[in-house]
Formats: C-alpha cells, structure tokens, sequence
C-alpha cells in the first residue's frame, strides 16, 4: 500500500514561496525536543561542503562546545559570526556534512523562493530543488544577557 503524498512532501506552496503547516505533534514528542541559547565561537567556511554552508562552534555553557555546518552565506561572513547569540537543536543525531561533524541544528528563518513561470527560483536563478532555504536569518535571543546552556520554553 502507498503512503498518501503530504502536501510537505509534494513540495506544495503558496503564491510567496512558503510551504503548508506541517502535522500537528504531541505534547510528548514536542517535550523531547532540547532547544538552548549558544554563543557562536568561531565561524569558517565550510569548502568542500556541495551547497555553501559555514562551520560554526557553538559555546552551550554546561553543555561544552558543540559543531554545526549551516546555511548562512548569503546573509551572514563568518567573521562577523563569533560572539552571536543563536539558538540550536542540541539533541538531534550528529551528521557529517562534507567530512565535517554537524552535532546540533542551529534555527533560523529562510526567506521563501520567488515564483518565475510558475517555478520556484532562487534569486540568483538556481532551481536546486531547496529554494531559499541558503538565505538563512538566525532565530536568537533579544537579550545579550541569556547565558549559553539557557533552555528555551
């Protein structure tokens, strides 16, 4: 028997680019998820990385330092990176990414693709299958005084 296609996975969108709510979840499986405040440590380009991604270092407090490759070059240099309140996933499986060990999932907001002849396209024309998700605004704290390791609720 097939699985019935979910809108996610059909690639629907709307007339901006954004894609449908997802399912809900359970209280429970909501509760397993560990989000945390992290201070940004060092910030490089990840080069042998298929789509453009920085290697991040993530302070967590008492949770030590923690890697994650993200989607950040088109809206963020890595110079300007270390020092920057961010929140990530820190409970998510580890992966590697161009031989580079992602352990949590940094979160942020893409800016949805724009609609071209029907298509969505990046803004530089790429059709790459995941439009817009490399334009990337980190979700953070608004207050510089949230220590790393805070949880968020």
């Amino acid at each position: 028997m097939m699985a019935e296609e979910s809108p996610e996975s059909s690639g629907a969108r709307d007339a901006d680019g954004i894609p449908p709510e997802k399912p809900p979840i359970d209280f429970a499986a909501f509760d397993s998820v560990d989000l945390r405040v992290g201070v940004v440590k060092t910030a490089r380009v990840l080069p042998k990385a298929r789509v453009p991604a920085i290697a991040l270092e993530i302070d967590f407090g008492p949770l030590g330092i923690r890697q994650s490759s993200a989607r950040l070059t088109r809206r963020y240099r890595p110079e300007e990176l270390p020092g920057r309140r961010v929140v990530a996933l820190v409970n998510v499986a580890p992966r590697r990414v161009a031989g580079f060990r992602s352990d949590v999932l940094v979160l942020g907001g893409f800016r949805p693709a724009t609609a071209s002849g029907g298509e969505l396209v990046d803004e530089d024309g790429a059709q790459d299958g995941e439009p817009g998700l490399d334009d990337v605004s980190l979700l953070a704290p608004d207050h510089d005084d949230i220590p790393p390791g805070t949880p968020i609720a």
